[in-house]
């Protein structure tokens, strides 16, 4: 069997990819474990329990999950650590740590990049979307149990907040009628 430089050049091609890809995802998972032990531990002291359910995973879990899924796994563990990482320190994870998770993160992203960015990234962002409304909605329900305690004391705050808490729905319009001309 004869084959042609080009094929030999695309298989050589091929196998570069995919080892590159495989180092990358075997990275992005050492880093995803990591921030993903940091982040239970966090979760666990402060009784955050959405939290410790997305982070409780072990290497091997991280391991079965799809490209899509690792991906906003990464995502999502990436933007909490951010925002918590003067907390983390306690448990032994540095801002070296969170920076070493975006490298290995993007550099994984990079690998899989192809046909399916776009999906990965809708995807991802609604994940991350969904996330948000999560915790802002945790936030609201505490704040919500911490205001009736000033339903007697207060009742001028207490009214303030149930009032600003009112959802108005100015999304739905009445069809304007036609004006009747007198002069036709």
């Amino acid at each position: 069997m004869h084959y042609s430089s080009y094929d030999s050049v695309s298989c050589v091609r091929t196998k570069v990819l995919t080892t590159q890809r495989k180092y990358a995802r075997k990275n992005a998972e050492e880093k995803a474990n990591t921030v993903a032990a940091a982040l239970n531990t966090l979760a666990i002291a402060t009784g955050n329990i959405i939290l410790r359910e997305k982070t409780d995973l072990t290497i091997h879990a991280i391991g079965k999950l799809r490209d899509v899924e690792l991906v906003i796994f990464l995502n999502t563990a990436r933007t909490t650590a951010e925002n918590a990482i003067g907390e983390l320190a306690a448990y032994g994870y540095s801002q070296n740590d969170l920076d070493e998770l975006i490298n290995a993160s993007e550099e994984y992203y990079d690998a899989i990049r192809g046909k399916e960015t776009g999906k990965s990234d809708r995807v991802s962002a609604k994940a991350a979307i969904k996330t948000i409304f999560e915790e802002t909605d945790e936030v609201i329900k505490r704040v919500d149990k911490i205001i009736e305690s000033f339903r007697t004391k207060k009742p001028d705050l207490y009214n303030a907040y149930r009032s600003s808490r009112k959802i108005y729905d100015y999304g739905m319009r009445k069809k304007k009628q036609p004006q009747e001309n007198p002069s036709q």
